[in-house]
């Protein structure tokens, strides 16, 4: 890695760029030509998804990171910038961080800088510690960059557009009227050469562009480079899943890298009203991302109210079908108690029926009874009258064969008295048995 001597002149170039989009292999090519990018110990390590390295100071990513969280976000899911937040209070003390990382190791460089990614959106905040600076804004077909985060991230091509477009429209935005040079991806593994050589005049070394070392050093990994995805431009325009913002946004990136090949001296009019059209474009697509990033946050909360509201109706309705399915469970129970009722009062009724007819039956019996007791009554009262009879006619002939006894006793003798006796006891059992 070049190392620089001390200087008092200082050059810092920033490299900006969408993840994915060849800031590494951009911030490699500019270390080749003399930008001094901090001590190794440093730098970031390689890993899997960039073997190679990242070319990337840990300290000011770590502090981006730190940025994007203290507002609410992160490099995938950036936060809502409020105005004149680069100044905040909150963010005092990693400003004064950030300044320590800058003096300690970079006071002493010429030529120095650094890539980050997710310095895209926290640009602000650097400017205010290092106002003069160049951009290099990194630029790859964003169809691309959706195949590139989706393998390494599973992100959806939705997410990966919004977060292309949000990444280069914030970096046009914080660089309009800048020293700026865009480079595409696809450039560079195109004729890396002649990128080669526009990045050495944007950093003011142009004769290190045509050392045999710097190329030889370039090209060994520009070989060693692996591009997985190639679209064009044509295809990028047709792809029905790009959003109409970063499509047109890409476009007019392409065209005015294509007008611009002769470098930023041999600028033609047509060139700098073309960067003006950019700029505006960059500010729109910014804005007009805020835009929808609004709706979207409105059309989500209006989704969980009405999210909510169905809840409470569902809810309502569970609670009401509920009732309801209790109310039926009720009546069931109530019907079913009518019916055993209904049924009880049936067998009631017909054993009150049979009770009737026993009455019924009984009175009748008792009727007939009473009539069979008068009956007999009557003739018990006729038996007792002839009885009665009887008796008295006994007496009577009692009385007379008393006389009678007397008359033949003292007529006839004792003889003649128990032949009387006989006779007489003869005519009463007679009158007895009858």
């Amino acid at each position: 890695m070049y190392v620089p001597a001390p200087a008092a002149n200082h050059r810092l170039v920033c490299v900006l760029g969408m993840h994915r989009c060849g800031t590494s292999l951009i911030m490699k090519m500019l270390n080749v030509l003399g930008v001094y990018l901090g001590p190794d110990e440093h730098l970031m390590k390689p890993q899997e998804d960039n073997p190679s390295g990242f070319w990337e100071h840990q300290l000011i990513t770590d502090l981006n990171d730190a940025i994007l969280a203290r507002l609410g976000g992160s490099w995938h899911e950036p936060p809502t910038f409020f105005l004149g937040w680069e100044s905040a209070p909150e963010l005092a003390d990693l400003r004064r961080k950030a300044g320590g990382v800058i003096r300690e190791d970079f006071a002493a460089a010429e030529c120095w800088g650094w890539k980050d990614p997710r310095t895209s959106l926290t640009l602000p905040f650097w400017q205010r510690l290092s106002p003069r600076m160049r951009y290099v804004l990194c630029l790859r077909n964003p169809v691309d960059v959706s195949y590139s985060l989706h393998r390494r991230d599973g992100f959806s091509a939705e997410k990966s557009a919004k977060l292309w477009l949000t990444y280069v429209a914030s970096a046009l935005a914080h660089t309009a009227g800048q020293p700026r040079l865009l480079v595409f991806y696809e450039d560079v593994m195109r004729n890396w050469q002649a990128e080669l050589r526009r990045l050495a005049r944007f950093i003011d070394a142009p004769g290190l562009a045509e050392e045999d070392v710097t190329r030889s050093a370039v090209r060994e990994f520009i070989e060693d480079e692996l591009q997985h995805y190639r679209t064009s431009v044509v295809d990028a325009a047709d792809d029905g899943t790009l959003p109409f913002p970063a499509k047109s946004l890409y476009v007019a990136l392409r065209l005015s890298a294509e007008l611009d090949r002769g470098g930023a001296s041999d600028r033609s009019v047509s060139v700098i009203m073309l960067r003006e059209c950019v700029d505006r474009m960059g500010l729109y697509a910014d804005t007009a991302q805020s835009e929808l990033d609004g709706l979207r946050a409105t059309m989500a909360e209006r989704e969980k109210e009405t999210q909510r509201e169905l809840k409470g109706h569902l809810q309502d309705r569970a609670d009401k079908e509920a009732e309801v399915a209790a109310t039926r469970r009720t009546c069931d129970r109530l019907l079913g108690e009518l019916a055993a009722a209904r049924t009880g009062l049936d067998l009631r009724e017909a054993e009150l029926s049979e009770v009737r007819e026993l009455r019924d039956r009984l009175l009748m019996d008792l009727e007939a009874a009473q009539a069979r007791v008068n009956a007999a009554e009557a003739r018990m009262n006729a038996s007792e009258e002839q009885r009665a009879a009887i008796e008295r006619h006994i007496r009577a002939l009692e009385t007379r064969t008393g006389c009678l006894q007397l008359g033949v006793r003292l007529f006839l003798g004792a003889r003649a008295y128990e032949v009387v006796q006989r006779i007489y006891r003869g005519i009463r059992w007679s009158a007895t048995d009858k």
